[in-house]
């Protein structure tokens, strides 16, 4: 069973984690009556700069949110994840949507329209209590990415992420921590800021020093201790 870990061995100081998860929470506000969307993986929602009439809840899958510069170059910003809202700032400031949001995994998506989440704003405490939390995780989430790309190493970022990752995604196993999501080397490396090839050499070297392994297609944490000293 996969669990949320919180083994004192993975606790750090540094977990504004860009995987979104959101407790369980009643949205039944908002999406009672409205449309769910499947996205197949790699189906784009919206496009960075582009107005839309909507903001959206994950109700199953992955989705990721990211910047793009104009010669392509991608830096993630977070993965939202089951029961996250993304969309939501153009709702208060009437601007295009700042990022590209793309399904990571085949994804259900609650379409709400933005007129609809005002008046349930107006006359629903709780959700207003739990929007603003949300969007207060993620202006914490990037700024501790701006805190990683401006004062730690290539090492760090990766040892941070994979124990990011490993405090929700994870389950314990005779080895250590198995994480229970794949990832690609360029997924990680456009989350942290990093090339593709700067992460495989990252994550090669930790397996070599018998931090990590991989099992069946997976990532397995044999020592977190050893990869915390990895840490700034």
């Amino acid at each position: 069973m996969i669990m949320e870990a919180n083994s004192s061995s993975l606790e750090h100081p540094v977990n504004y984690s860009p995987w979104l998860k959101i407790d369980d929470y009643n949205w039944e506000t908002l999406t009672q009556g409205k449309k769910v969307i499947i996205y197949k993986k790699n189906d784009v929602i919206y496009h960075q700069q582009t107005y839309t009439d909507f903001l959206y809840l994950v109700k199953s899958g992955r989705v990721r949110l990211s910047i793009y510069s104009k010669d392509g170059r991608e830096k993630s910003l977070f993965i939202a994840d089951k029961n996250c809202l993304f969309g939501e700032l153009s709702v208060f400031d009437n601007l295009p949507n700042h990022a590209t949001a793309m399904a990571v995994t085949d994804s259900e998506v609650y379409h709400i329209p933005k007129t609809v989440f005002i008046e349930c704003l107006k006359v629903d405490h709780d959700l207003s209590l739990k929007t603003i939390e949300i969007m207060a995780r993620k202006n914490r989430l990037l700024a501790s990415q701006i805190e990683d790309l401006s004062f730690n190493d290539a090492y760090s970022r990766v040892a941070i992420a994979l124990i990011k990752l490993a405090m929700s995604y994870s389950s314990d196993c005779p080895d250590g921590n198995k994480l229970e999501i794949k990832f690609t080397h360029q997924e990680m490396a456009n989350l942290l800021g990093l090339s593709r090839v700067s992460v495989s050499k990252i994550m090669s070297d930790f397996i070599r020093l018998s931090i990590l392994e991989k099992k069946d297609g997976y990532i397995v944490l044999k020592d977190v201790h050893k990869l915390k000293d990895w840490i700034e």
